[in-house]
């Protein structure tokens, strides 16, 4: 009777963790999805405002067809998001942080 009872509860045990372990992995990505998605925002809101602001002196935003945040493959954090901005005359300008402290957007395909 002892027996059974201890592969009951080593049987329960073992579900319990296996349940956890997932549970923390789904948790863990969800997390790293979020802060990806903070990231991204942050540079679009950053851009969004350089491209309305005063400094801004050579993108027509009337002529803006499209804004995409694109997470490059490789890169050192800031870095490694850019926003790309598609214009209706198929030309495309990419922005990024200029420096790590994220201090100010600049755009890096200069003509």
């Amino acid at each position: 009777m002892e027996n059974k009872k201890d592969k009951i509860t080593i049987g329960i045990m073992s579900i319990v963790t296996i349940l956890s372990l997932i549970l923390s992995s789904v948790l863990y990505f969800e997390q790293v999805s979020n802060e990806a998605m903070r990231e991204r925002e942050e540079l679009l809101i950053e851009v969004v405002k350089h491209l309305y602001s005063k400094e801004n002196t050579t993108t027509n935003v009337h002529q803006i067809s499209q804004i995409r945040a694109l997470k490059s493959k490789a890169g050192v954090y800031p870095f490694n998001y850019d926003v790309v901005i598609d214009m209706k005359n198929r030309d495309q300008i990419i922005f990024s942080w200029e420096d790590k402290s994220k201090t100010k957007v600049i755009r890096t395909n200069l003509d």
